[in-house]
């Protein structure tokens, strides 16, 4: 925030697991996929004249985005600023401050028949753009104490770290990508022949409920509040 107001400029990543709380950023995200694309702004138009207005821009889910979007936004914002920021012409998204969040223990950027390397080298880590940010972790599990009795917060506690653990690679042995992960027994469904149906019907009854009654309409109005 210091940032914001001293209109200085600065890039930033919010690096959380999930329930931290990063995902309560707002984000737009640019599907520019070619390298040295740009975004088709034009210096005098309505879109250039907002960003510059703009003192902040947030943008969630990062680590699943092709790095040339994030490059895309970059170059096209130091055109636009290009006539007054001369002097500052090595600045990132043309002296705007911008804010990356997402966590990239969850799911990279998709790209069809892809490598390892290939996906590894489309992720925003991989940009120039990543030398320059500054990165934030989030560590507390926001979500621990929500709806939660006090007889059950240590067992949640300490399911939130094997999650965690499991995401970093660390529940195996140590593997390059590739491991056997035991699930603990109190996790397992053992009272359904059919666990895949249990676990469905545990975790989704309400949209069970909703998908086979009128209230139907309920997922338009979603859909449509979206749109």
């Amino acid at each position: 925030m210091t940032t914001v107001e001293n209109n200085k400029g600065g890039v930033f990543f919010v690096y959380g697991h999930g329930r931290t709380g990063q995902h309560t950023l707002a984000f737009k995200s640019l599907k520019l996929l070619m390298k040295n694309s740009l975004c088709h702004i034009k210096p005098d138009s309505d879109i250039a004249k907002l960003i510059k207005k703009t003192t902040l821009i947030i943008w969630d889910d990062a680590p699943m985005v092709h790095r040339h979007a994030f490059e895309a936004l970059d170059i096209s914002t130091n055109d636009i600023f290009n006539s007054r920021r001369i002097s500052d012409s090595q600045m990132l998204f043309g002296g705007k401050v911008v804010v990356f969040g997402g966590d990239f223990r969850q799911i990279l950027p998709v790209i069809p028949s892809a490598s390892r390397e290939d996906i590894v080298n489309a992720s925003l880590s991989s940009s120039y753009i990543w030398k320059k940010c500054k990165v934030l972790r989030l560590i507390k599990n926001l979500r621990l104490t929500v709806d939660c009795q006090s007889s059950e917060i240590e067992q949640t506690r300490v399911f939130a770290k094997w999650i965690l653990d499991l995401g970093e690679g660390k529940v195996s042995s140590d593997n390059d990508g590739e491991a056997v992960v035991d699930i603990p027994h109190d996790l397992l469904i053992t009272d359904s022949m059919d666990p895949i149906s249990a676990l469905i019907q545990f975790v989704y009854p309400p949209i069970l409920h909703l998908s086979h009654s009128a209230n139907f309409r309920f997922f338009s109005r979603s859909a449509s509040a979206i749109d």
